[in-house]
């Protein structure tokens, strides 16, 4: 698909054992473009589902930026340690993910200090436009209270 997610034709080679230096031309498009196609609406999408509640502890965090248009912006990495069950058998699990906030919850989380154990509510979606690994966007937390300060 070309960048604005239009069918192109591409180049393919022959591969029915005769000569291998001809092509043929074949659409392509692809999956998951940000656009949408002429009559397509993106609000009634088939997989609405996409809520991430995860208790974690605070593990690093940028410095508070702002967006071009003013928006407060904080990048942070959250790890996660619990025991759950999978296949009818408890196990352990741990792991690291990236988060991002935005507005009044960036703020808010920059005055936290690392170590800090947090409940995150938000969603997954592409830690940068371009790229393919996930990030948490946070747009809800809650400090757990063994960690408030003056506790």
């Amino acid at each position: 698909a070309d960048d604005e997610g239009r069918e192109v034709p591409l180049p393919v080679p022959w591969w029915d054992g005769g000569d291998h230096s001809g092509t043929s031309r074949v659409a392509c498009s692809c999956a998951g473009s940000r656009r949408a196609d002429a009559g397509t609406d993106l609000t009634t999408s088939a997989v609405e589902a996409n809520s991430v509640t995860l208790d974690a502890r605070l593990q690093s965090r940028g410095s508070l930026r702002f967006t071009p248009a003013g928006v407060p912006a904080l990048d942070f990495e959250l790890a996660h340690e619990s025991m759950q069950v999978e296949a009818g058998s408890e196990r352990r699990v741990a792991c690291e993910l990236a988060a991002v906030a935005l507005g009044p919850v960036a703020t808010k989380i920059a005055d936290i200090a690392p170590g800090a154990q947090i409940r995150c509510t938000g969603f997954l979606a592409r830690r940068y436009r371009t790229g393919i690994t996930v990030a948490l966007h946070v747009n809800e937390f809650d400090l757990k209270s063994e960690t408030k300060e003056g506790n």
